[in-house]
């Protein structure tokens, strides 16, 4: 039995496809690198480490770098050996905006600060948006541990 020339042509044209797309997969291989993927979103790591006796351990630190954008998400990691006694604040320098004040806050968590929408009268609308900075952020806290204490990571973009 002989093939037809049209199976032929189909078959030849589905093995220059796979080799088109194996070539393309072998010039740019898999991205493992998550900022190149999310291009716009950056991150900023604060720790904070402080000496002295353990539940009175007061201690800050700026982010080094103004962040001028808008803050998605915060993860806040503390220290395994953190006292449940811990205080802690989150501060824009200038123009002083508070973040997240708490006291007695120990869990590593994940925070999201937003700003709510309100109108004209000043009323709020409870609609929310990303909070929009434009300085160095401070992380203090207080009544805790000697060593490191907190690291901070802000992910945030324009």
């Amino acid at each position: 039995m002989e093939k037809s020339p049209y199976v032929t042509k189909v078959s030849l044209s589905v093995v220059l496809i796979v080799m088109a797309i194996l070539a393309g997969l072998m010039l740019e291989p898999w991205r493992t690198d998550t900022r190149a993927q999310v291009s716009w979103l950056q991150s900023e790591q604060i720790v904070v480490s402080g000496t002295g006796t353990e539940g009175s351990v007061s201690a800050s630190q700026n982010s080094g770098q103004a962040i001028n954008g808008h803050v998605y998400a915060i993860y806040l990691d503390f220290s395994d050996a953190i006292t449940t006694t811990t205080d802690i604040t989150i501060t824009q320098i200038s123009p002083a905006l508070t973040i997240l004040q708490a006291n007695n806050y120990y869990t590593d968590t994940w925070l999201y600060p937003a700003i709510e929408y309100t109108s004209s009268a000043g009323a709020g609308l409870s609609a929310y948006a990303p909070m929009p900075l434009v300085d160095e952020l401070t992380v203090a806290v207080g009544e805790t541990i000697s060593g490191t204490i907190v690291t901070a990571t802000v992910y945030w973009g324009e």
